[in-house]
């Protein structure tokens, strides 16, 4: 699935927990659209991902090893410059987009302490890296002038601007009584007309909401009764309430514990697995999501090849001997490339 803004906003939470007070080692960029800043606690040291690529953009701890190019590209030694031995002050969002702002305290070439900004915008093929100083573009991994487009540029000297939003509501900010009557207009089935109606969450989530309100009965928005858009309205509620509690990541492992009558909302004749049993500690500390989709089977002898193949080389999960959180019957592996863990909420 996608990384909606909701998900992304777990991502930032986790991060900036685990990653308080963290001072920059090093930073590398193994790929042209990616960067790895290692970072340095009291107790441990991480490495983190940012990357820009269009079909897998994300942000997350990886315990994958890298092979550098011998030598660093012009972007990579500018952020040396600007970002090595800076503290990490902050992580945050921007509300109702995917954008991650990594604030640091840096010290410039005359000694002065500057608060240097590591904007990450994981938005499809508009994907870019950032870095602002005194809302000031130093530069952008992928720069955009005045050709590629009129309405945003991203150029060194100029002021940092965020892409303009759509017009929906965001998800997460206006009532479910609003995104109902909103929806309820639409003659399309309920989870496509939530998923054009609000921002801020992916296509996964408006099935969950529909296949929570509805037990996967397929209805139309605007045929509705007043019953039903009461449930619709209270399963919103409930994902809203499980997002503020910060969410329910959980982990696919050879170890799925299926409730018999748990039915996958993306598979309507497949099974989910239920909550038993808070994740292991190493599933944890998996934050982030890759465009790679994992999708749930009723028992792992049904699960794909290739979900296999990642579940053997899962860098946490692997010892993984905790049952797994509930789930959304479909979701983006987290961590790693490799890892089996995954980020829903």
């Amino acid at each position: 699935m996608a990384l909606d803004a909701a998900t992304l906003e777990l991502t930032a939470r986790e991060l900036k927990t685990v990653l308080a007070d963290a001072k920059i080692a090093k930073l590398f960029e193994p790929t042209r659209d990616e960067l790895v800043i290692t970072l340095r606690t009291r107790t441990d040291t991480y490495a983190l991902l940012l990357s820009a690529r269009s079909g897998s953009a994300r942000v997350c701890l990886t315990e994958e090893t890298f092979e550098n190019p011998e030598t660093p590209p012009s972007f990579c030694m500018l952020m040396r410059k600007h970002l090595t031995g800076g503290k990490l002050l902050d992580v945050h969002m921007e509300p109702g987009d995917r954008i991650v702002y990594f604030d640091f305290q840096c010290t410039n070439e005359m000694g002065d302490l500057v608060r240097n900004t590591l904007c990450a915008e994981l938005m499809g093929r508009y994907s870019n890296l950032v870095l602002v100083q005194n809302g000031k573009i130093i530069d952008a991994l992928k720069r955009v002038d005045f050709e590629d487009s009129d309405i945003r540029q991203l150029l060194p000297g100029l002021t940092y601007t965020t892409p303009p939003k759509p017009a929906r509501p965001d998800f997460l900010q206006v009532s479910s009584a609003s995104i109902v009557a909103a929806a309820c207009q639409r003659d399309l089935p309920v989870a496509d007309a939530l998923n054009k109606t609000v921002a801020g969450v992916g296509p996964v989530v408006c099935r969950e909401a529909a296949w929570r309100a509805f037990d996967g009965e397929h209805l139309l928005a605007n045929e509705l009764t007043e019953e039903q858009k009461r449930s619709l309205m209270a399963a919103i509620d409930e994902l809203k309430e499980l997002h503020d509690k910060g969410g329910c990541p959980c982990s696919a492992n050879a170890k799925l514990a299926i409730a018999p009558k748990a039915r996958c909302s993306a598979f309507p004749d497949s099974q989910r697995p239920v909550t038993l049993a808070p994740p292991c500690e190493a599933t944890q500390r998996l934050t982030g999501a890759n465009a790679a989709v994992l999708r749930l089977a009723p028992t792992v002898s049904t699960v794909p090849d290739v979900a296999r193949r990642r579940l053997r080389r899962g860098t946490a999960d692997a010892a993984c001997t905790t049952p797994p959180l509930r789930g959304w019957g479909e979701c983006d592996n987290a961590g790693c490339r490799f890892s089996s863990g995954r980020s829903a909420w």
